[in-house]
């Protein structure tokens, strides 16, 4: 197991989260306050110092709403500064996912900790709009205005 990973785990701990944990990987599930319920995963590479995080929605997207939710989420990943969201077309995963370059020995618990509060404040910040799509039948466009006042910058 790598020193991210042991980080991750340390920060994990001091939140009495419950976790899985393997040699390069970690996972719990996490809730955040507007009603989001994500699966977090946190996979090392310890051969190039870089730590992947992402969060996947527990959602299901129906086959007839995933062409507008590709094009709203391509609408979103303009606006975002780290990370990206993705959308299996096959199996209607809605997905949040970034990669830092990350050097373990200066890692610390808090870092790790501001690392996933930005992935589930912005998964929390479009999310508005992505269950507009998936829930009212709206279209991306649409929806996309409806993140950007639901969320004012």
């Amino acid at each position: 197991m790598g020193k991210i990973i042991e980080t991750v785990k340390e920060f994990f701990d001091s939140l009495s989260f419950k976790y899985d944990v393997d040699d390069d990987s970690l996972s719990c599930r996490v809730s955040s306050n507007s009603g989001g319920d994500y699966q977090l995963a946190v996979v090392e590479d310890t051969t190039n110092n870089i730590v992947c995080v992402s969060l996947q929605e527990k959602i299901y997207v129906p086959c007839d709403y995933r062409r507008d939710l590709a094009d709203y989420f391509t609408r979103c990943n303009c606006q975002l500064a780290f990370g990206h969201f993705e959308l299996d077309m096959d199996e209607g995963k809605i997905q949040f996912r970034f990669s830092q370059l990350l050097q373990p020995e200066t890692m610390s618990a808090e870092f790790f900790g501001t690392i996933v509060r930005c992935a589930i404040s912005t998964m929390d910040r479009y999310r508005a709009g992505y269950m507009q799509i998936v829930y009212c039948n709206q279209t991306a466009s649409n929806a996309y205005a409806y993140s950007q006042k639901s969320n004012p910058q």
